[in-house]
């Protein structure tokens, strides 16, 4: 079907909230010969977060709601290990347009981002995918992604009194309560995130923006026995090591 041949009920059905998508599959034309039908009728398109509400609003687009068993509140090695990666290179975001809320972590290590997903697992019952990120930068290494949508998950990590920003992240109180078990893979996430070895000085810092959070860690390190230090990294003047 031509662009001249299109009907004009293509614009009512575009006014009505369809997307540019399913009116091409109803038409048997391809989504750009209707978004060129639009904008030659005069048409504003939406935008495509417009496009996000307007599909919520109207229920085109439907969120998947993963349920949680009641285990899953309970603070597992497995969850503190999220916690400690979510206090460094993980991330909690919530996207308004879609209201879709999401936990996440992207890195260069395959098997730190497996680990990050089976736990993801081990505590939710929610299987995750791994993908390839290509970076297409000379000399920087491809990245993985993991994560998971889900709103209780979300809100349960956060339910710990922390928000897991890069400035404002703190060890949770219950992290600083639990076993030398749980403390000891809350510290393991956070420094498969956040380490480097010095082989010179036989010494492995754990770096952050955050000196507060630092401060905690380091008490949490006092627990075993292991000596550390605050310290300024010079290069940026706002990296604090521990």
């Amino acid at each position: 079907m031509s662009l001249i041949e299109l009907p004009d009920s293509i614009k009512e059905l575009y006014k009505r909230g369809e997307s540019t998508v399913g009116i091409a599959k109803s038409f048997g034309v391809s989504p750009a010969t209707v978004w060129r039908h639009l904008r030659k009728s005069g048409i504003s398109i939406r935008s495509k977060s417009e496009a996000a509400k307007l599909g919520l609003k109207i229920g085109r687009v439907k969120i998947r709601k993963h349920i949680i068993s009641p285990s899953s509140k309970h603070l597992t090695k497995e969850k503190a290990y999220l916690m400690g990666v979510l206090c460094g290179d993980g991330y909690l975001s919530y996207t308004i347009a879609k209201g879709s809320y999401h936990i996440g972590l992207q890195a260069i290590d395959k098997d730190f981002v497996e680990k990050f997903a089976k736990c993801l697992y081990k505590v939710y019952g929610i299987k995750v995918s791994i993908a390839d990120v290509p970076v297409h930068t000379p000399r920087w290494s491809d990245k993985f992604r993991t994560g998971l949508y889900c709103k209780a998950a979300y809100e349960d990590l956060l339910s710990y009194g922390t928000s897991y920003k890069t400035f404002e992240w703190r060890v949770p109180e219950a992290i600083k309560r639990a076993s030398p078990e749980i403390i000891a893979e809350f510290i393991k996430g956070f420094a498969d995130s956040e380490s480097d070895v010095d082989k010179g000085s036989r010494r492995i810092g754990l770096t952050s923006a955050c000196k507060e959070g630092l401060e905690e860690i380091r008490l949490l390190l006092d627990k075993f026995g292991i000596r550390s230090s605050i310290q300024t990294r010079q290069a940026t003047g706002s990296r604090k090591e521990c």
